[in-house]
């Protein structure tokens, strides 16, 4: 082979090697340079109302069920509460008509306001009725009982004893009752601290199954209501019977009562003999 072949097929040898080698650094750059960080563009938000916890159906919306959190702007509908165009104060006491699940927005849908039509409908439970009933200063414990409490429902009323003696009794004869509305108040009166101001009302709206509806309206014509406020506490309390105090138990100087079965006892003294007799006192 002539030497300037063998010259030609050397030099093709060295300048192949040569681009590989320039191709193999180039490569080991471009895969250890680190990545360019990507810049992803943030949407628009907007702060709406959503729910701090799970709202339930008939619920009395407090300020503390409800919060702002940012909300991306193509997610917002026309029935979201948006700041600055919503005051979530004047939500207190709205009552919820659809359940919302925690973290959720709060619609106008979801809500009714005091004094809208279904307002009362709406805050009763499944299967619960409303039944008013009649207070004063006294009965209406000073106008402390606000909507939302629970109370007790006593009536003092007269009665005949087992002798026929015409007595006073007072008994609890509905416990733990949820208070709706108090007058046509269904959130509690704002005094000037913004704290919730005792009001003298005329008439408290309870809740009550459909059996203890009809008590109440029974224990109504029985004698006068008394509420007894309970405490927030919501602890179960043993059921027990329906107690009563009669005006004995009050006052010392008052026979005791005669109650039903009470028997009569007699002594007959014949000489010596003695013998005692029962007998019933009606």
């Amino acid at each position: 082979m002539p030497l300037r072949s063998i010259l030609l097929i050397g030099l093709a040898v060295i300048m192949a090697g040569a681009t590989a080698m320039l191709a193999r650094s180039l490569l080991s750059e471009t895969t250890n340079a680190p990545a360019a960080p990507v810049t992803v563009a943030e949407k628009p938000a907007t702060r709406v109302l959503v729910a701090t916890r799970t709202l339930a159906v008939g619920e009395l919306l407090a300020r503390d069920d409800i919060d702002w959190l940012s909300w991306p702007d193509d997610r917002v509908g026309d029935s979201f509460y948006v700041e600055g165009r919503a005051n979530p104060d004047s939500l207190v006491g709205h009552v919820v008509r659809y359940a919302v699940p925690e973290g959720m927005p709060v619609t106008t849908e979801n809500l009714v306001a005091p004094g809208e039509r279904g307002f009362l409908a709406a805050a009763l439970n499944p299967g619960m009725r409303a039944v008013t009933v009649p207070v004063n200063a006294v009965s209406g414990v000073s106008g402390f009982v606000f909507p939302g409490d629970r109370v007790d429902l006593i009536v003092n009323h007269q009665v005949e004893d087992a002798s026929r003696k015409k007595r006073l009794a007072s008994e609890t004869v509905v416990r733990n009752l949820r208070v709706l509305a108090v007058d046509t108040r269904t959130t509690p009166g704002n005094g000037g601290d913004g704290e919730p101001s005792p009001q003298v009302s005329k008439t408290v709206t309870l809740e009550a199954t459909p059996k203890i509806a009809e008590k109440i309206a029974l224990a109504q014509s029985l004698g006068t209501l008394s509420l007894a406020l309970r405490s927030l506490e919501t602890g179960a309390e043993p059921a027990g019977a329906v107690t009563a105090t009669w005006d004995a138990d009050v006052s010392a100087v008052l026979p005791p009562v005669d109650k039903p079965g009470a028997k009569a006892t007699v002594t007959l003294s014949r000489g010596k003999d003695v013998s005692v007799l029962e007998l019933p006192k009606d």
